[in-house]
């Protein structure tokens, strides 16, 4: 049992490389130089390194330490040292620090799918306009298998994550402008993902099953636009959608898009001139409750004079899980029947 539980650890951490992360830190091992130092003890010259070990079963990473040998070792063997264990008498129990402390839920039977408790409340700024938290500390770590069926029942791959730069969340640490701190941790209940800017210098976090989805730190781009490094130099037409996993599954199924920080932030001149000169329409496709199919008569309505550009709208009943594109694709909506709605304002030419 518990060699199948190293195993699952193994195959959910890249053969372990993640547990390193984890617990040495990321910017220790991403210091860009070929060694780096040991947190875990006093370590002044840089001496250590990770190797990737081949087995006749695979293979792991491995710490080498050339300034203490006690350390080098597997993953488990780090853990252990780290927490002053024994690995060979107290292999379970590393095994499950390991498990807890990065909700790998090796131990746990996880369903198809689950319904998340209610979330704790937590005070913190709800607009990047508000400024509360100035910076962050982020620990990311493998999307694990019940992350992945997330994203994927809307058309989403780890590629697609890979490339609008979204990481899956183990915590992260925030600051606040009047020096006060708080950590939020991903769990099983409330899954957590960062939307990355700025080379890692800004971060929107998003957590979908929470009373608070949203939440902004580091340093974001102003306006606020996601997909906009994604879209191709020119083309027909472009959408600009209601959020970023809307951006993101329309991407998956070959439609070009970008979304603003809410659907209730204003088009600004600039965005629309620079769209315009680069696509010969553009669609508004927003939600279709209520506030969506307000605001994007709104943005129609701003943008109007000069410019294609028009709402598209979706056959969906607007309540909680029939608002929007995401929604519409895995409702088992096609693409085909997403052409054929922009194909028939086309054809009307735009209007």
């Amino acid at each position: 049992m518990y060699n199948t539980a190293r195993d699952k650890i193994l195959s959910q951490t890249n053969n372990g490389y993640d547990v390193f992360r984890h617990y040495l830190g990321e910017e220790t091992l991403n210091c860009g130089r070929r060694l780096f130092s040991n947190p875990f003890r006093k370590d002044v010259t840089p001496s250590c390194r990770l190797k990737y070990k081949k087995t006749g079963g695979g293979g792991a990473w491995m710490l080498i330490d050339y300034g203490a040998s006690e350390w080098c070792g597997d993953c488990f063997s780090m853990v252990a040292k780290s927490k002053l264990l024994d690995v060979r008498h107290d292999f379970v129990k590393v095994l499950h620090i390991i498990d807890e402390d990065m909700n790998l839920f090796v131990f746990n039977n996880e369903p198809a799918d689950y319904k998340p408790k209610k979330a704790t409340p937590v005070s913190m700024p709800k607009s990047i306009e508000d400024g509360g938290v100035i910076a962050f500390r982020a620990i990311y770590r493998t999307f694990t298998s019940w992350e992945k069926r997330y994203w994927q029942r809307y058309g989403i791959s780890q590629d697609i994550l890979e490339r609008y730069n979204v990481r899956s969340l183990n915590l992260c640490r925030f600051e606040r402008r009047d020096g006060s701190k708080f950590t939020m941790r991903s769990n099983y209940q409330e899954a957590m993902y960062g939307y990355v800017f700025s080379c890692g210098q800004g971060i929107k976090v998003y957590r979908p099953y929470s009373k608070i989805r949203f939440l902004y730190a580091g340093n974001l781009p102003k306006p606020y636009i996601f997909g906009m490094e994604q879209l191709p130099e020119k083309g027909q037409y472009v959408i600009i959608t209601g959020g970023e996993k809307d951006v993101m599954s329309l991407a998956a199924h070959g439609f070009p898009a970008i979304c603003l920080n809410s659907e209730t932030a204003t088009l600004c001149k600039e965005l629309v001139s620079n769209l315009t000169s680069r696509f010969d329409n553009l669609f508004v496709l927003y939600d279709m409750d209520e506030t969506g199919r307000n605001e994007s008569s709104r943005q129609v309505a701003l943008h109007a004079e000069g410019c294609h550009i028009c709402r598209l709208e979706l056959p969906l009943n607007g309540e909680k899980k029939q608002k929007d594109v995401s929604d519409f694709f895995a409702l088992g909506h096609t693409r085909a029947e997403l052409e054929d709605i922009i194909n028939s304002k086309l054809r009307k030419g735009g209007v």
